[in-house]
């Protein structure tokens, strides 16, 4: 659903983050971690936009150096995973890479909409983390090394990790006390308070917001803030229960009296006194469906109640594509594995 939202939806944005080879060696190795550390120029004379975390893969010298014996003493044994991490290395480097397939990769379909090349940091990390282990498990075969020295340079190398990452919870997970006031029923309100921060609240008091934080633009209701391009602030069809035309989370026309008998974000039992078209408080999008025909009525669902109930949900093809898709690619690997195992 996420690839088809961005197909229909295209997020045409500059991408204006910066890296090079500094960058990426000091990403490795650089012990500060705090989120803002990091004061770099970009290529434009300007402040790295983005905090460290956007940039940071920590590993430590230890770890480095087992990454460089992986690269050249198990090459044709880890060869797909090293290649793997070479790309990922080039996407980090952005504009500044030898081979810039950052830019290729906007220049496609759907990936256009990518705007932080750091952000493959995840991927290369986890490269990075595997070609490493190789070097240490050879080391660990050769009987010409003891076992403790394996053992040191295993316990150094966590032990040093722990150390550098530890006061990242301090800053990750901050202690914030939500005003826990949970709704017997679902409603939509307008945030008040700061949209981008404040929608989890809303979530966890039952109550649903109008409008929100997002930086993939839904073309239908979306409103460039002041705040900064990458964001926006969506604002659609559905009605606020702070308004003065709100009818409710669900309604019938002509006085239809209507209610959920089961609500949930993607699933909708509704049940009504009489037969006749019930409209539903929440911005339409291609992929709801109904065990009646779905209407679209100002931009907001409708269907017919028949013999007093209907049912309404969201099941969009390309889930269950990426569904049939998914079980096909587990079994496969699951067939392979067990393959390889009996042999």
């Amino acid at each position: 659903p996420v690839v088809e939202i961005m197909k229909d939806n295209p997020r045409e944005i500059d991408s204006k983050h910066f890296s090079d080879y500094k960058i990426l060696f000091m990403s490795l190795i650089g012990k500060n971690q705090e989120l803002d550390q990091y004061d770099e120029f970009n290529n434009t004379g300007e402040l790295l936009p983005l905090q460290w975390h956007e940039y940071a893969m920590y590993i430590g010298i230890i770890p480095l150096i087992l990454l460089i014996m992986g690269i050249f003493t198990n090459f044709k044994k880890q060869k797909t995973l090293i290649i793997t991490g070479i790309i990922f290395a080039l996407i980090y480097l952005g504009y500044n890479s030898p081979i810039n397939i950052w830019s290729l990769l906007r220049s496609l379909p759907i990936l256009s909409s990518l705007q932080v090349q750091t952000r493959a940091n995840t991927i290369l990390l986890f490269c990075i983390a595997l070609i490493a282990g190789s070097a240490l498990s050879k080391l660990e075969k050769n009987k010409n090394i003891s076992k403790w020295i394996i053992i040191i340079i295993l316990l150094a190398s966590i032990i040093n990790l722990i150390i550098v990452s530890a006061p990242e919870f301090d800053n990750g997970l901050v202690e914030n006390k939500l005003q826990i006031n949970e709704s017997d029923h679902f409603y939509q309100t307008t945030n008040q308070k700061d949209v981008v921060r404040h929608s989890y609240e809303l979530v966890q008091n039952n109550v649903g917001s109008v409008n929100c934080y997002e930086t993939t633009v839904i073309k239908k209701i979306n409103i460039p803030t002041d705040f900064s391009t990458m964001f926006y602030l969506h604002v659609g069809a559905a009605i606020p229960s702070d308004s003065p035309n709100y009818k409710g989370e669900v309604y019938g026309e002509e006085g239809i009296n209507v209610v959920y008998s089961y609500w949930s974000s993607n699933k909708l039992v509704i049940e009504s006194e009489q037969d006749g078209e019930v409209i539903i408080n929440q911005n339409y999008h291609k992929g709801w469906k109904s065990t009646n025909k779905i209407i679209e009525k100002n931009d907001l669902i409708a269907t017919n109640a028949k013999n007093g109930f209907v049912t309404v949900y969201y099941l969009p093809m390309s889930f269950v594509i990426g569904s049939l898709i998914t079980i096909l690619t587990v079994s496969i690997i699951v067939l392979r594995t067990r393959k390889k195992w009996g042999q």
